[in-house]
């Protein structure tokens, strides 16, 4: 241990040692110096994959219990994608994260297959209709908003401005231009996007024309953003992107219905874990999964560990009803607690039940 009392309040450093399947060598530094306010936590931790980071201010506490917590953070080995969870469970909303540009925290956001995000131009003349896909793609882990439009000459300046969205979404009745005509100048212009074409229930009856004239898809309204976002990403991702879109998406599902802790960190290690077991089901060690979940990540399989068992115990809590019925679906009883590895393969059941997915050749196209 290290102890300086220079620019900081408190800083500690922590040496972790190489263990072979277990973690690589990396060093953790705990700081706490003065804020605005209050006082601030600083914990980098550097290693061979680089530089993970996390900051937090602290404020309306004395600087001797700030002293302790970080002593406290430091003594349980607690690394940055954890340190954020455990300060707001001992200070609450006194504890506000900051996001440090050039620092890494891990979010739902940044774990993406690797096929990337889809990208969209969304296009209807009802602004509201623009603003629930402008809120709801801010959410959406698998497809990036480029533009939400409301008129015929936004979307044609936007694409002479460079713009290349994947997939349109285009309503039949855009203000400025019929449907036919602006997709023969987006084509002019070298737009050739996947157009899903969007309107009311009469709207069928020119199907046929619509499909036979460069529309790849129709959607009509009333529809869920649910399933727009759905549709958009599966006009470009491969099979094998989609199977893992259908898992992830039921997943989240079912973690909304078990009112799951936003708060925690960690929700991508399970997210990941179980698309690996319902794609490829096996008999799987919980340390082999801990290290798919793991790689290619600043995460050592501890930290994987560390991060379901905050899980499951918030899963406990949070949907006592979801919970009994993941316990009963391994045949125990109601209030029981479930291992890491149960829950995993309760979720994965589940999941596989209720999901349809495109079946292809694993040897072809791996799971990302």
């Amino acid at each position: 241990m290290e102890t300086t009392q220079t620019k900081s309040l408190a800083a500690f450093t922590r040496e972790f040692s190489p263990i072979e399947g277990l973690q690589v060598a990396h060093r953790v530094q705990y700081d706490l110096e003065h804020a605005d306010g209050g006082v601030r936590v600083l914990i980098r931790q550097t290693g061979p994959g680089g530089q993970n980071a996390f900051a937090c201010r602290l404020r309306g506490i004395s600087g001797e219990w700030a002293c302790a917590l970080v002593r406290f953070l430091y003594e349980n080995g607690v690394e940055p994608p954890q340190a954020g969870d455990v300060l707001r469970d001992l200070c609450g909303d006194l504890a506000v994260c900051e996001d440090r540009k050039g620092w890494k925290t891990m979010q739902r956001e940044e774990y993406v297959y690797q096929a990337g995000k889809v990208s969209l131009l969304f296009a209807d003349s009802d602004r509201s209709q623009c603003r629930a896909v402008e809120l709801y793609a801010q959410e959406h882990a698998y497809v990036e908003l480029c533009a939400a439009v409301t008129d015929a000459g936004q979307l044609l300046d936007a694409v002479q401005r460079g713009l290349r969205p994947q997939v349109l979404v285009l309503d039949v009745l855009l203000k400025g231009q019929h449907t036919i005509p602006l997709l023969q100048k987006l084509a002019v212009l070298g737009c050739h996007p996947r157009v899903i074409l969007t309107g009311m229930p009469s709207l069928r009856m020119q199907a046929e024309h619509f499909l036979t004239s460069g529309i790849n898809c129709i959607i009509v309204k009333p529809y869920g953003l649910d399933t727009l976002f759905s549709e958009v990403y599966h006009q470009v991702a491969g099979s094998a992107e989609w199977a893992a879109y259908c898992v992830s998406e039921r997943y989240w599902e079912l973690m909304r219905g078990m009112f799951y802790n936003r708060r925690l960190s960690g929700w991508h290690y399970l997210e990941r874990i179980l698309v690996r077991t319902v794609l490829q089901p096996g008999a799987y060690i919980a340390k082999e999964l801990y290290l798919w979940a793991a790689e290619g990540q600043p995460a050592s399989v501890g930290m994987v560990t560390a991060s379901l068992q905050r899980i499951n115990d918030s899963l406990r809590r949070t949907g006592p009803q979801g919970y009994n019925a993941l316990c009963a679906a391994l045949g125990k009883p109601a209030g029981s607690r479930l291992t890491n590895l149960e829950l995993i393969r309760a979720l994965s059941e589940e999941i596989s039940r209720t999901i349809v997915v495109t079946k292809y050749e694993l040897e072809k196209e791996p799971i990302p």
